[in-house]
């Protein structure tokens, strides 16, 4: 134990230094998995002083349970560790030896009665004495949660946490029942700040997937636990469980919210391994409770019907949320409507222009009244004075989009529907047209519509 700690307190000892060079981190490697084996299979030999005929028969595995600071050495081989090797390799050891323990404590046959037995004595002190798979797993929940950047190398400890957990009895403890670690589960998980970043899909919060696995774990063993509220000091008992967790995996932020906090908006889940573990979390909240499945589909319905802004259903079935989200460059692109490259090149361009931009979206503009049946037969001499109102507002909502929107790409369609040529008709998105004659038409229509200050919102004019 001591010869595996060693090999990884040097490189774990300053967390803010490059990772070891490859060499170094593959020698680490096979002094911690040498140095385990020897452990397991020290614990697989027979105690010393031990009947002759011990020696012989094969002996189960066992968690040293006196072993030193376990807690001390758990964290800095699972967590303070930054070689995952290393990591992998400390998970695989104690999960054998806490497997081994476990079906060396609940044998499937029942010991034969008349002899062999343990004294009544001694049964008595064991019960009061917790095992070492559970100093095991209490130590690790002890440890939670992970501070600073071991919480970015948790992966392995919660895998191990969870595979633990899920072979304990009904997934309790002797001093902690599996209602009470839940709570403690669900308080971690949702005071747990958001850390995945939309901009930076390779950062996996490893801590929050492991809450929401351990919880799954927790509610197949005891189903009675999906009823229960989660605790919100008012006066109606909590939220629902489901709530709670669809909050979390599918909340969007509000515009101020957004601007405010950046990057790390809501929702908590963002990468497709967190999302995962939330959906399958949900899934299990529905299983055989009729009253979740229904909170869990009214709440999905209403989700769809807010995206997609009317009542019917989306014709997309086959719609992938991933497909849609903001890139990595963190723009927002134009959608092509066919033949419309002319108009979204030269609205980037323009968008790309911090004066120009700011003075659009700084803009008081009334929406456009909506169009009455005598708009069709009403006399086209209005089409000889260039009215830019509507082309204004939806150029400031393309504006807004581009500047605030979480999607991929905006459409053009109502901006190419107010935009109207010399003869009142819209742009035909199917139809090229010459990039410098749509300029000089748009420019025409902002300045109608801005009146006295198109000057200063447009600037130099390109002659």
């Amino acid at each position: 134990i001591a010869l595996a700690e060693a090999a990884v307190c040097a490189e774990a000892s300053g967390s803010v230094d490059p990772p070891p060079p490859p060499p170094a981190a593959e020698e680490d490697v096979h002094i911690v998995r040498e140095a385990l084996r020897l452990l397991v299979a020290c614990s697989h030999s027979p105690a010393e002083g031990g009947a002759a005929g011990s020696a012989q028969e094969p002996q189960a595995a066992r968690l040293p349970a006196d072993l030193p600071s376990l807690r001390e050495w758990v964290a800095a081989m699972l967590l303070r560790c930054r070689v995952p090797e290393v990591r992998e390799e400390a998970c695989a050891a104690l999960y054998a030896l806490a497997r081994d323990d476990f079906a060396a404590e609940h044998p499937s046959s029942p010991p034969q009665a008349g002899g062999g037995g343990a004294a009544p004595g001694a049964s008595a002190a064991s019960a009061r004495v917790p095992s070492p798979l559970h100093a095991l797993v209490g130590e690790m929940l002890s440890l939670l949660p992970p501070a600073g950047a071991e919480a970015s190398r948790s992966e392995q400890f919660f895998e191990l946490l969870r595979s633990l957990v899920g072979r304990c009895p009904s997934c309790s403890l002797p001093d902690l029942p599996a209602a009470a670690l839940f709570a403690r589960l669900l308080q971690l998980q949702q005071s747990h700040p958001v850390v995945e970043r939309r901009d930076a899909p390779e950062l996996v919060d490893h801590e929050l997937v492991g809450y929401l696995r351990l919880m799954r774990v927790l509610l197949r063993a005891q189903p009675h636990l999906k009823r229960q509220p989660v605790d919100a000091g008012g006066a109606d008992g909590g939220t629902h469980l489901v709530v709670a967790i669809f909050d979390d995996l599918f909340r969007l932020p509000s515009v101020e919210e957004a601007r405010r906090i950046g990057a790390l908006t809501p929702p908590q889940c963002k990468t497709p391994r967190c999302r995962a573990a939330a959906l399958a979390l949900l899934a299990e909240l529905a299983e055989r409770e009729p009253a979740n499945l229904s909170l869990l589909l009214e709440m999905l319905l209403a989700q769809q019907l807010s995206r997609s802004g009317h009542s019917r259903v989306s014709y997309m079935w086959h719609y992938a949320p991933a497909m849609h989200e903001k890139s990595r460059c963190g723009y927002v692109g134009l959608k092509n409507l066919g033949a419309t490259c002319y108009l979204n090149s030269l609205v980037q361009q323009l968008f790309l222009i911090p004066e120009f931009r700011a003075a659009i979206l700084a803009l008081q503009i009334e929406p456009p009244a909506p169009a009455s049946a005598t708009d069709a037969t009403s006399d086209l001499s209005a089409a000889d004075e260039p009215g830019g109102g509507d082309v204004l507002y939806y150029l400031q909502a393309m504006f807004g989009y581009l500047h605030e929107s979480e999607k991929r790409w905006y459409d053009t369609r109502d901006f190419c529907g107010a935009f109207r040529d010399c003869e009142n008709l819209p742009l035909n998105p199917s139809v090229q047209m010459d990039v410098d004659e749509f300029l000089n038409m748009l420019f025409e229509k902002l300045e109608a519509g801005v009146g006295g200050g198109g000057a200063r919102l447009l600037g130099h004019r390109r002659r």
